[in-house]
């Protein structure tokens, strides 16, 4: 009798573990595409080309009102708000002849709870202006969900040097 009970329990604790770790449900489905999507809308309303730089309200559609951008620059983490961080850049392209950016994601993972998402995306960009440069980056982006809308709120990404390589987990899909 005892037996029985600790297989009962036993089965009752494997059901609830397997039931557990079953695959998302078709609404978590839907806004981790949503969420994937809204990412790669937001490097493609970036990207440009022939001197047609993105407009600001474009790629500022895709954040929250209060968003920041963040990366890491010589060892020291650089915050700003959103739109100064945009206007700053699209300066930066104009005063050094950037005709040309497209960024594209190699890979990414979403991860979401209610209406707050994690994405972690490597991508690579390609600029052009005088010259021709290109690079990796992974980028860890939190998202929220606000009036049925998934928006960026934070970007933080790290820039790989020369002769540094992508770690093997960002470039394999999963």
């Amino acid at each position: 009798m005892l037996s029985q009970l600790y297989l009962q329990f036993f089965i009752l604790l494997l059901f609830a573990a397997t039931s557990y770790a079953q695959p998302n449900d078709a609404a978590t489905t839907e806004n981790v595409q949503a969420v994937n999507r809204t990412v790669i809308n937001l490097y493609e309303a970036y990207s440009f080309e022939d001197g047609n730089y993105p407009a600001t309200e474009d790629v500022l559609s895709h954040f929250t009102d209060d968003a920041i951008m963040s990366y890491i620059s010589d060892g020291s983490l650089v915050t700003k708000p959103v739109a100064e961080y945009f206007e700053q850049w699209q300066k930066s392209n104009r005063v050094n002849g950037i005709e040309f950016l497209q960024e594209v994601e190699i890979n990414g993972r979403t991860d979401i709870f209610k209406s707050v998402a994690h994405r972690i995306s490597s991508a690579k960009f390609t600029a052009r202006g005088q010259e021709e440069s290109s690079g990796l980056a992974v980028i860890s982006l939190q998202l929220a969900q606000v009036n049925g809308k998934w928006l960026v709120h934070t970007m933080l990404w790290q820039s790989l040097g020369e002769g540094e390589s992508l770690p093997l987990r960002y470039r394999q899909k999963e």
